[in-house]
């Protein structure tokens, strides 16, 4: 989770971008101080060894990675507009261009060959397409994490009904 945390971190301060608002949420940022703070948290309550410490440790991890994937989803959503964007509004395409010096979106590539620039879409979309994929496969891992997280707490709650004792009985009775 400190990881999560610090490449969230990595990637609100190291994206500069002629399309920041698009390709980076301040969400981002919020996440990874969460992602770490919950971290040291869940860190200290797990030191503890008494079963309602647990029980808020996997609680918070659980509302964690419920934000975690969420946010997730919000950045996979975000690179639809960027294509769309840099697809659309060939003002937007002019700046760009000068920005990442590259040229045209898909045509002029003899052109681009000329001037030994890059396209566009290879030095902006496909960075971006790349990103969306690793968003859809992080948000759906969030999600079956987040799923088991809450058929564990399920699960830890009906056994705490079942036998309240702490959890250093617990686990001395299940070793023996």
């Amino acid at each position: 989770m400190i990881g999560h945390g610090c490449i969230c971190f990595y990637n609100q301060i190291s994206s500069k971008h002629a399309l920041g608002d698009y390709s980076v949420s301040s969400l981002s940022l919020i996440c990874g101080v969460v992602a770490v703070i919950v971290a040291i948290i869940v860190f200290y309550l797990y030191q503890i060894h008494s079963s309602p410490s647990f029980i808020i440790a996997f609680s918070l991890l659980f509302i964690t990675t419920l934000l975690m994937s969420t946010v997730t989803f919000i950045a996979f959503i975000d690179t639809y507009s960027v294509r769309s964007l840099v697809k659309e509004n060939t003002s937007k395409m002019m700046s760009l261009e000068y920005e990442f010096e590259c040229c045209g979106y898909k045509s002029q590539r003899e052109y681009c060959q000329y001037l030994h620039k890059p396209t566009c879409y290879s030095r902006i979309v496909k960075p971006f397409m790349t990103f969306r994929m690793l968003c859809s496969i992080a948000f759906f891992s969030l999600l079956i994490e987040t799923i088991s997280f809450g058929i564990f707490l399920c699960l830890w709650f009906d056994g705490l009904e079942a036998q309240p004792q702490d959890m250093i009985t617990l686990h001395i009775s299940r070793v023996d």
